[in-house]
């Protein structure tokens, strides 16, 4: 089978789920040609994810779209999810709650501060109820007492894990390599021969595994973590991906640790800290293309893009592509 019958087939699948129209899709997929002349290295690609057109873009309007289609389909009148304080995920289901007609609900890990920035003060705007939590353990069980206690006076809730990572949401990025996969297709080109994406909640590198391996595309998919490995293994995504192909009926798709790679030397100190190769891929991006990198996600997968274009670790027939999945707003904290 083409990978084009493949493709269609895919998307037929796809078309089975509910879905609310949250983002601004197909995003653009642009050549990097600066940064390739800078580097002496082509192709190198970018898919501006941080152009979804949900508040301030990213990649969690992809998933919202089916996640909260599913809210809606379970007549839930208020969603509840969990971040940290500059959490893109939690400021996008709260505004995607908005839009839809929901409350939002948020338990942000850490402390409340005094003069809120960055994605927590647009969380405020947006008029979330905000509950605060020490830790990731003790945000989760929050979120678990809320969700509880809403479903006891007739809110009907509807809980979103970190990061919409939860197969229902993977299906955006089933659906994304989908669209990036015909983008090429359409320019006659040949799909880089690597990919690389930041590897947060795992459910954007879930959701791209579940659809190269149902296009049979031949591409190899990088994680660059920015979380630490304790709080998301490899199995966790593997586990993710397989969950989804399921839930599209695929439970033959076959998905292992040899399908990705998982780039573990650029996540810094912890997560949500800045690190010096990532200051230095958002400078390359932002003086070569004029294109910005948030701190806690993009600017450690744009180094781990840039340090391996530099080593020649790319085909030069189809170079590299990097997913840009947003997080702006986090140079504004």
């Amino acid at each position: 089978m083409s990978e084009a019958s493949s493709r269609a087939r895919t998307a037929a699948l796809l078309e089975r789920f509910p879905r609310e129209t949250l983002a601004v899709r197909p995003t653009p997929l642009e050549r990097l040609r600066n940064l390739e002349a800078h580097l002496s290295v082509a192709p190198l690609w970018v898919k501006r994810d941080d152009l979804t057109g949900l508040a301030f873009g990213g990649n969690k309007a992809r998933k919202l779209e089916f996640l909260m289609a599913e809210a809606k389909r379970r007549r839930a009148l208020c969603v509840v999810t969990t971040g940290f304080p500059q959490s893109n995920h939690a400021r996008d289901v709260a505004v995607a709650a908005r839009r839809l007609g929901l409350d939002p609900v948020l338990i942000i890990v850490g402390k409340d501060p005094r003069d809120a920035t960055g994605n927590l003060l647009l969380d405020q705007l947006l008029g979330a109820e905000i509950h605060f939590a020490p830790t990731v353990r003790r945000a989760i069980a929050g979120a678990l007492r809320v969700v509880s206690s809403k479903r006891l006076r007739g809110k009907r809730p509807y809980f979103i894990l970190p990061g919409g990572s939860m197969p229902v949401g993977a299906l955006g990025y089933v659906d994304a390599f989908l669209e990036m996969h015909a983008q090429f297709e359409a320019m006659g080109r040949e799909m880089p021969a690597r990919q690389y994406v930041a590897l947060g909640s795992g459910g954007t590198l879930a959701g791209l595994l579940v659809g190269r391996a149902l296009t049979s595309a031949h591409t190899r998919l990088v994680g660059v973590r920015v979380v630490e490995k304790r709080l998301l293994r490899d199995a966790a995504v593997l586990r993710l991906a397989t969950r989804t192909a399921r839930l599209l009926g695929r439970a033959d798709l076959r998905i292992s640790s040899s399908d990705f790679d998982v780039e573990d030397d650029f996540v810094g100190e912890r997560y949500g800290t800045s690190t010096e190769e990532g200051d230095l891929a958002t400078d390359a991006f932002a003086r070569r293309e004029g294109i910005f990198l948030d701190p806690v996600y993009t600017a450690k997968s744009g180094a781990a893009f840039l340090e391996h274009a530099e080593s020649s670790a790319f085909d030069p027939r189809t170079g590299a592509l990097f997913w840009h999945t947003g997080g702006t707003i986090a140079l504004f904290r």
